[in-house]
C-alpha cells in the first residue's frame, strides 16, 4: 500500500473534490467491491486447511490488509485517528526487525 499512497491520496483528494453525493456514491463503489472481496477471502481462503492455506496466504493474503486500510481512510475524520495499540506494535516490530538486522 505504501508504494501506491500518492496514487490513492490523490484519488481521494479528487474524490473529496466532488459534491458530497458524487463523493460518497465513487468511495461506496469502491467499498463495496473491497466488502465483496473480503468476504470472497473470509469464505474462501481463510477456511482451507493449515497446510493448503499457508501454500495460498501469499496470493490472497493481502486482501484483508487493503480492506482495512481503505475502509479505515474513508473519511477524514477516521483519517485523523489512530489506534494506539497498532501504533505501539508498529514501534515494536521496527525495533525488533532494525536489532534483529544490525545487532
Amino acid at each position: 500500500f505504501a508504494i501506491n499512497y500518492p496514487i490513492t491520496m490523490l484519488w481521494f483528494r479528487k474524490i473529496e473534490a466532488r459534491s458530497t453525493r458524487r463523493q460518497w456514491m465513487g468511495k461506496m463503489a469502491v467499498a463495496f467491491g473491497m466488502l465483496y472481496a473480503l468476504r470472497a477471502w473470509v469464505k474462501g481462503p481463510l477456511t482451507y486447511p493449515k497446510i493448503q492455506y499457508n501454500e495460498t496466504n501469499p496470493y490472497f493474503g493481502f486482501i484483508p490488509l487493503v480492506a482495512y486500510i481503505f475502509l479505515r481512510n474513508l473519511t477524514p475524520t477516521m483519517r485523523s485517528y489512530s489506534m494506539d495499540l497498532l501504533h505501539e506494535i508498529g514501534k515494536t516490530t521496527l525495533e525488533t526487525n532494525l536489532m534483529q538486522h544490525h545487532i
